[in-house]
């Protein structure tokens, strides 16, 4: 969200009314519909134009931070920590989706010290965290979900690199006892990398029909990897 000090720097107190509007693009997705736009980090986005709406939507710093104190990052994620990553679920992305896919518009963008229109179309954009298909087994307390473009980014993951997320861990299970938590990265199990949920699943099932004891699972957190034997329950 701009400030009134931020747009003051950037010399567009005028275009922003004072800090009144305008959100600026801190990071920009690889391969992203915004990158495809034309869109760059460092833009200013300020207003949207929409065919058949006499006037352009102002794009407001309060509702971003209104919407972003609503909504924790990482909806759904079990233990109420803060995710590592940013949700979607935001002001900007909210009203897009209220706009609608296929939608052109104009967009007003601040860069390197003018004014530019920008046009292009609302896209869908690639599965998030909220969207992304999940694995669950009740029995081990686990839930893991894809590694998502987000999360990649984050934690500085390249889009070949192996892992699932662990997004939920129940209280006393075993995958609790194994000291697993949420927002790591399950690398490998059984020494086979994870590049899906669906993966761990049936190595899973694999291990309880070997009457395997337990399933090594390489976890990565903040960097750091570490193994944790998982007890296999039937």
């Amino acid at each position: 969200p701009l400030t009134r000090e931020l747009a003051e720097s950037l010399g567009c107190r005028k275009e922003a009314r004072d800090g009144a509007v305008g959100l600026m693009i801190s990071q920009m997705y690889a391969g992203s519909p915004a990158e495809a736009a034309g869109l760059r980090a460092g833009d200013v986005l300020l207003r949207v134009d929409l065919p058949g709406r006499p006037r352009a939507i102002e794009l407001s710093p309060h509702e971003f931070l209104q919407q972003s104190a609503r909504g924790p990052g990482g909806r759904g994620m079990g233990d109420g920590a803060r995710a590592p990553w940013p949700s979607r679920n935001n002001y900007l992305t909210n009203l897009l989706a209220i706009v609608g896919a296929g939608t052109p518009l104009r967009v007003s963008v601040w860069r390197d010290g003018k004014l530019e229109v920008i046009e292009t179309r609302v896209e869908d954009a690639p599965p998030d965290q909220d969207s992304a298909a999940q694995f669950k087994d009740a029995k081990l307390g686990i839930t893991v979900r894809e590694a998502t473009y987000e999360v990649r980014a984050a934690l500085n993951m390249t889009p070949t690199d192996p892992g699932v997320v662990v997004t939920k861990v129940e209280s006393g299970s075993p995958a609790a006892l194994a000291k697993v938590t949420p927002y790591e990265i399950v690398q490998s199990a059984g020494g086979e990398p994870l590049d899906a949920p669906a993966k761990l699943e049936e190595l899973i099932q694999k291990a309880r029909d070997d009457k395997a004891d337990t399933l090594r699972l390489v976890l990565v957190n903040r960097g750091r990897s570490r193994f944790a034997d998982l007890t296999i329950t039937p």
